[in-house]
């Protein structure tokens, strides 16, 4: 089963029902309030067409199979498409938190804010700025209101138990970016619990465990079958993450459509610094610190960062338990099936692991 292929015809299905389902959201809910929710409309279904998202709404899909095969149903397709609204808020918001240039070679909601405005707003750059701010926050929570409705619109017997599933994972990556700010300030929150709790609440939660979740609920798992995907889930998104911050410092940006120096210049405690912090020598880690955070570095000092990163072998320290995260998350999988389960799930599971443990994801 090759994963992208699986991935990109599930997009298919759910990307219809999203725009159908904005419009319906905005046109028969939140223009009668007001009308300045329809420029908010225009901004989230051009942001829902940008490429690099799906994986979410795929999973529900997916294992919304798992018990019984057969066609995907109304009910797993409108999850989905929630479930991919949902993931919109919090990237949208994360985006700006992190104030990322781009993602997936696509500049960001709040860096591309000015292009929807007339001309004569372009030339008040620090307004401008405020207002990208203010009203990319606005779009995600409205996103986030828009998820719930698209659950909430026909009746099915599992919906409270997918609303408060969604919800959840939305309080968690709430939880997440909160203790991922206290870290920025407070150095005796820098450590690696703190961090891999941050990384659980964030990615493993909305990118994995909330979709994964859903789909067995729709399937008629019980709390058994539940409870096995969930460590299962959370092995794949440290992996992810871990990946992820490794891309953010060593990727190539065209290939990863990711920044690779904002990292840096935000001064960012990821479980890649934290590694850097243990194993440099003092000198060499008072250089670093002095580069950390530094929004004005150049590209000689970056490439001198990147030299002591490698110098105290953080990077293939981070790749190596990526890796084992993944082979973790492959041998619970294998060790929980049953031969009475779709075997399609499980094949797709596996080619999306099989994905991740084999992404080129540095520039190297």
């Amino acid at each position: 089963m090759e994963y992208l292929t699986e991935l990109k015809a599930d997009n298919q299905i759910v990307g219809e029902l999203i725009f159908q389902e904005i419009n319906d959201v905005y046109n028969n809910l939140a223009l009668p309030v007001s009308e300045g929710f329809s420029f908010d409309q225009q901004l989230l279904q051009y942001y829902l067409q940008k490429p690099g998202r799906g994986i979410g709404g795929s999973l529900v899909l997916r294992l919304s199979q798992l018990l019984e095969p057969g066609e995907y149903t109304p009910k797993a397709i409108r999850v989905a498409a929630a479930t991919e609204v949902l993931n919109a808020s919090i990237l949208i918001i994360d985006d700006w938190l992190d104030d990322s240039d781009f993602r997936k070679n696509q500049a960001t909601i709040h860096k591309d804010f000015g292009n929807y405005f007339d001309k004569p707003l372009t030339h008040q750059p620090a307004r401008l700025e405020r207002l990208a701010g203010g009203q990319t926050v606005q779009l995600g929570i409205l996103a986030l209101y828009a998820s719930n409705l698209i659950i909430l619109k026909d009746e099915f017997p599992e919906q409270v138990q997918i609303l408060q599933n969604l919800n959840q994972g939305m309080l968690k990556v709430t939880a997440g970016n909160m203790l991922e700010s206290r870290l920025a300030t407070d150095h005796e929150q820098q450590n690696q619990p703190n961090i891999l709790q941050i990384y659980i609440n964030k990615t493993g939660y909305y990118s994995f465990l909330n979709p994964i979740k859903s789909g067995l609920i729709l399937a008629g798992a019980d709390e058994a079958i539940i409870r096995n995907f969930e460590e299962i889930s959370l092995k794949m998104g440290l992996a992810f993450q871990f990946q992820d911050d490794l891309m953010g410092l060593f990727g190539n940006p065209e290939k990863t459509g990711k920044p690779n120096t904002d990292d840096i210049r935000e001064g960012l405690y990821t479980i890649l610094f934290h590694y850097v912090s243990n194993n440099l020598p003092a000198k060499q880690l008072a250089r670093l610190q002095q580069l950390h955070g530094k929004t004005d570095i150049t590209d000689e000092e970056v490439s001198e960062y990147r030299s002591l990163v490698k110098l105290s072998y953080a990077d293939q320290i981070v790749k190596q338990r990526a890796i084992a995260y993944l082979e973790d998350a492959k041998r619970l999988l294998h060790s929980a099936w049953s031969d009475d389960w779709n075997s399609e799930v499980l094949d797709y599971l596996i080619s999306l692991i099989d994905f991740l443990d084999q992404k080129d994801y540095l520039s190297s």
